[in-house]
């Protein structure tokens, strides 16, 4: 079901774009200056994204639709909606090299709304997932998805990891999945709670972490930093994406090397690390070296 939505999307996709094409430069010609379709084409009871009716979408709220995915029914903003979708669903940018376990402890880092939380969590359904975001809203709507599809194995956390334990500033994008501790995207901000990894580690008293994921816009390396005791006493697959800041990829490269991590990298400057038994699934992956 889903490899058939995948082709769909790629032919209504390469369509799409001739028809943009086709109708900019008409108007172009017309009118003597440029028009940009909006991202999201709201319809009573559908959306149409890039020329596909991909997922079923309802408004229930301001800034706030109900999308039925393939593989369950969540809530997040319009915002972004396309790029998210692309990434998790069809480009499968995070676990594209794991191979899930049924009883899995994983750590999603940058949970936003809780799609890859979804995701997971039907693929580790004896294990744990983590969802860490520290943005209010967000986490609101990442608890009403995992109460909405009925997911017990997601514990939610409205928090940011660092390297420290206190108080840090997240500041505030326009889009909701943009918010970061690293980039001062606007002049708003918040003040959010701040914890390290490996405190969370032992409050939670996780005895194992097999899976962690970490999109933090830029803030990658200072929540590795934080990490050192789950680094060495776990057998880890970590993706991290690093694509966001030229010093955000050099650091957490080196920083995961020097502990002993293989390492591949991704088109997106994705960074997947495992080391001991993670080692061999990785090695008989393939993907495109930077």
């Amino acid at each position: 079901m889903l490899e058939l939505t995948i082709w769909r999307y790629r032919i209504a996709h390469l369509l799409s774009t001739i028809w943009d094409i086709a109708w900019k430069g008409s108007l172009r010609l017309l009118f003597g200056k440029n028009f940009r379709r909006t991202v999201n084409i709201i319809g009573i009871n559908k959306v149409l994204r890039l020329g596909i009716r991909l997922f079923y979408i309802r408004r229930i709220g301001e800034n706030i639709v109900q999308t039925v995915f393939p593989d369950g029914i969540m809530l997040q903003p319009v915002d972004n909606m396309g790029h998210i979708i692309w990434e998790i669903y069809l480009a499968q940018a995070y676990d594209k090299l794991y191979s899930y376990q049924s009883d899995d402890v994983i750590i999603d880092i940058g949970a936003h709304v809780g799609l890859f939380t979804l995701k997971i969590a039907r693929n580790a359904k004896k294990g744990l997932i983590i969802a860490v975001e520290p943005h209010p809203f967000n986490y609101e709507l990442l608890v009403r998805n995992m109460e909405f599809n009925k997911i017990r194995n997601v514990i939610p956390l409205n928090l940011a990891l660092a390297d420290f334990n206190g108080i840090t500033t997240l500041y505030l994008a326009e889009e909701s999945g943009m918010h970061s501790v690293a980039i001062r995207r606007s002049d708003k901000y918040l003040r959010v709670q701040a914890k390290t990894l490996d405190q969370l580690v032992d409050e939670l008293k996780l005895n194992k972490v097999d899976f962690i994921k970490i999109d933090v816009e830029g803030y990658a390396f200072t929540v590795l930093k934080g990490a050192e005791r789950t680094l060495k006493n776990n057998d880890l697959f970590i993706v991290a994406s690093c694509g966001h800041t030229p010093q955000e990829f050099r650091n957490v490269y080196r920083y995961l090397s020097d502990k002993g991590f293989e390492i591949k990298v991704g088109s997106r400057k994705d960074i997947y690390a495992s080391n001991a038994r993670m080692q061999k699934q990785l090695n008989n992956k393939i993907i495109d070296e930077v």
